[in-house]
């Protein structure tokens, strides 16, 4: 699917599916795949992730799991620039934090959320890991989150043997950062 002239993603109650590309460059990529569903009470997203060098960094929730292979979820609560960023690693952790991008590419202030109100699950094989992620709607509410109006886009970073970094992207930024809200992607529930 390619969202340069549309920039709306279709949720439905069952999985969509969709591959994420290259984030610095948009080529495709069939490393990721990601879905997405939701319900009455509850957003439902996975990602499947093709994995040769697994390199979790840290168990603990809201540590800087970033420093290692993560995927991630950034959901906009209320304007485009403030939204919450969710992260999961292969050891399950996760790191919850509210995000102010002044500029709307990557000048950010980061306000660690102390409640964890989100399920994640994750299984690993010798080919890779999965990831689910439940988001209980009442609750992304309660922080700002508009159905109406909701933007968002999901990521994964991915650190090679040699240590180089591949980030991957459902709408690419073309950046070297996740955090371009020009990127991110209308839902449109159906």
């Amino acid at each position: 699917m390619d969202f340069s002239q549309d920039k709306t993603f279709p949720v439905g109650r069952t999985f969509v599916k969709h591959f994420l590309s290259d984030s610095r460059s948009g080529t495709k990529s069939n490393r990721t795949k990601f879905y997405v569903s939701y319900d009455e009470e509850n957003l439902y997203f996975r990602f499947d992730c093709r994995e040769e060098f697994f390199r979790p960094e840290h168990n603990e929730f809201n540590a800087p799991l970033y420093e290692g292979d993560i995927v991630e979820l950034m959901l906009t609560l209320g304007e485009k620039n403030k939204y919450l960023e969710v992260e999961v690693n292969q050891n399950n952790a996760l790191y919850l934090a509210l995000i102010t991008n002044s500029d709307g590419k990557g000048d950010i202030s980061i306000n660690l959320l102390g409640e964890n109100f989100i399920k994640s699950a994750v299984s690993v094989n010798q080919t890779g890991w999965t990831c689910d992620i439940i988001i209980p709607i009442e609750k992304l509410t309660e922080k700002g989150w508009d159905a109406e109006n909701a933007f968002f886009n999901a990521h994964r970073q991915d650190f090679d043997e040699k240590g180089y970094l591949n980030l991957y992207s459902l709408n690419p930024p073309l950046s070297d950062t996740f955090h371009v809200t020009d990127a991110f992607l209308q839902m449109k529930f159906n």
